[in-house]
């Protein structure tokens, strides 16, 4: 009896660590690292023939396998708030983001590509919770301009909306 006892105790801690899941984010969100830390921008935003300033701030972590974005924007006293989790779908070969907002009842999903500085997501149709009920498609465009700056180009072409801006990293 005591032996057998000896020997679970032995080869227990083994199996249960062949049993656990690779706790590693995928290495291809490394190529997301620059984006880390704290960012603001004052965004150009254009609804049909209108234009407003947009004030903006995002901040990028680290969560186990995902980067956490989580983002405000003031516009004209309305603030917006979004939390953002990007992982790697490695079947799709694709970055995955889904996205939870306190302006849309839905969460918004998008598929994003890294190419040389340029970083693109496109969403599949979501509910934007603009009260129409029509589902809208996104395509935001990051681009390096340095490792303190990136500029920011989001589309909605079926609501003619668009946003262009100029994140600087906030230092401290």
């Amino acid at each position: 009896m005591l032996k057998r006892m000896i020997c679970l105790s032995l080869f227990l801690p083994v199996l249960a660590a062949a049993q656990m899941p690779d706790l590693k984010p995928p290495k291809e969100l490394d190529a997301l690292i620059p984006f880390l830390g704290k960012w603001e921008s004052k965004m150009e935003w254009t609804m049909g023939a209108e234009k407003m300033n947009v004030g903006m701030t995002l901040e990028y972590t680290r969560e186990g396998k995902f980067f956490v974005g989580k983002s405000v924007m003031d516009a004209g006293g309305m603030k917006f708030t979004e939390t953002q989790y990007i992982g790697w779908d490695a079947e799709k070969k694709n970055f995955s983001s889904h996205s939870f907002s306190n302006w849309s009842p839905a969460p918004r999903v998008e598929w994003g590509t890294l190419k040389d500085k340029t970083f693109t997501f496109i969403s599949e149709p979501w509910d934007s919770g603009d009260g129409g009920g029509k589902k809208i498609v996104t395509n935001s465009t990051l681009t390096w301009l340095n490792k303190d700056s990136f500029k920011m180009n989001l589309e909605m072409k079926e609501r003619k909306e668009s946003a262009i801006g100029t994140f600087t990293r906030v230092v401290k």
